[in-house]
């Protein structure tokens, strides 16, 4: 019998866990709310238009939530990113 119970809380455990959003570093509540705050290494992302550098993944996830959830910017590599064919973005 303690071992049903055991199952059973382990259980609920589980499903408690799996439904709680999960996002990645410096994501903070369910809206565009980011904490940026730690250092990380700069990233050149494109939007298949033009291409951008950020501080940060973080920042890259940010401006994508807060300026353009239609048309985001993923990271490319830095050889891609290098290549003049793309054009930087427009401040």
């Amino acid at each position: 019998m303690k071992f049903v119970a055991v199952l059973l809380i382990v259980a609920a455990i589980v499903a408690v866990a799996m439904a709680v959003p999960h996002h990645k570093e410096g994501h903070v509540g369910t809206s565009c709310e980011y904490d940026c705050s730690k250092p990380g290494s700069a990233v050149c992302a494109t939007n298949g238009t033009c291409r951008k550098n950020f501080p940060s993944e973080c920042e890259l996830e940010k401006y994508n939530c807060v300026n353009h959830p239609e048309k985001q910017f993923e990271q490319e590599d830095d050889k891609k990113c290098s290549d003049k064919s793309v054009p930087l973005c427009a401040a």
